[in-house]
């Protein structure tokens, strides 16, 4: 897998984080990248598109509670 430099992304919060605090995503070339904005040097989930859409309608359809 190639290394990602995650220090040059344009990261963007969720429109759900009122505080601030909740998480935080990137576009990439082939997926997304995703993060804790409370611990954005902990550590980088990177989807596929394809992975991404399916974590996307999980998360709309509740199915992490």
């Amino acid at each position: 897998m190639e290394k990602i430099d995650t220090s040059t992304l344009n990261w963007v919060k969720s429109s759900f984080s009122g505080s601030g605090q909740c998480c935080e995503a990137a576009h990439l070339n082939n997926g997304t990248a995703f993060r804790d904005s409370k611990n954005p040097n902990g550590g980088t989930v990177i989807f596929t598109h394809g992975n991404w859409k399916t974590f996307i309608n999980g998360v709309k359809l509740d199915k992490f509670n």
